[in-house]
């Protein structure tokens, strides 16, 4: 294992060990019961996958798979693992929902108490990547990861990653989460690519062919 990866295992660790303290805490003042606690990341860090470093670049889900703990207040939400789609901004709705607030739920989040996703998306529009390395090294030459990118991840977990030079990339992710194996490459599969496709065409409009 390289020092990164120990330095990036050792900074979780100090974070579980100050969460668990701060759960601790609620538990001593006697407001865990009563306290709804979310857990959760802006996004992941590539330490080697796919060539990559950081989260400057790509949609991987290296990037895109985060943590998300929820501890609801008593008699809200029975325990338990859920395998669903989920998008950071469900949590909006599902805050609402939590603590019945008198306000609508917005059509684009999806709370995690009562509606399911049919599809997820990301999107990676900004190369500031490029443009601090070009601060160093002007004539630095695009590189296909440093193309902006989007995706869509349906409900049986297949997932289509479209770049702006006119990729495509599809994988199932309940079979290939490290994300090896590009279906695009088996004619079988196209179809479905092609599905997933024009839903995102359809929700977002053609995507800018541009770095």
């Amino acid at each position: 294992m390289s020092k990164i990866n120990l330095l990036y295992e050792q900074g979780l660790y100090f974070l579980d060990k100050k969460l668990f303290d701060f759960y601790g805490f609620l538990e001593v003042q006697n407001l865990k019961d009563n306290t709804l606690l979310v857990i959760t990341s802006d996004h992941g860090e590539a330490l080697g996958e796919h060539g990559l470093w950081g989260h400057i670049f790509s949609l991987y889900n290296e990037i895109l798979q985060i943590p998300l703990v929820i501890k609801y207040p008593a008699g809200v939400a029975a325990p338990g693992e859920c395998r669903r789609l989920v998008q950071l901004n469900d949590l909006f709705a599902t805050i609402l929902e939590a603590v019945d607030a008198p306000l609508p739920l917005p059509e684009s989040s999806r709370s995690l108490l009562s509606r399911r996703r049919e599809y997820a998306f990301a999107e990676h529009y900004q190369n500031i990547g490029l443009e601090a390395i070009r601060k160093q090294v002007p004539d630095y030459p695009l590189q296909p990861f440093m193309h902006s990118c989007r995706c869509i991840i349906d409900a049986e977990f297949f997932k289509l990653i479209e770049w702006a030079d006119g990729r495509l990339e599809l994988y199932d992710l309940n079979r290939d989460f490290a994300e090896s194996r590009n279906l695009m490459d088996f004619p079988d599969q196209i179809p479905r690519a092609q599905a997933l496709l024009q839903v995102m065409v359809e929700k977002f409009g053609a995507f800018a062919k541009n770095a």
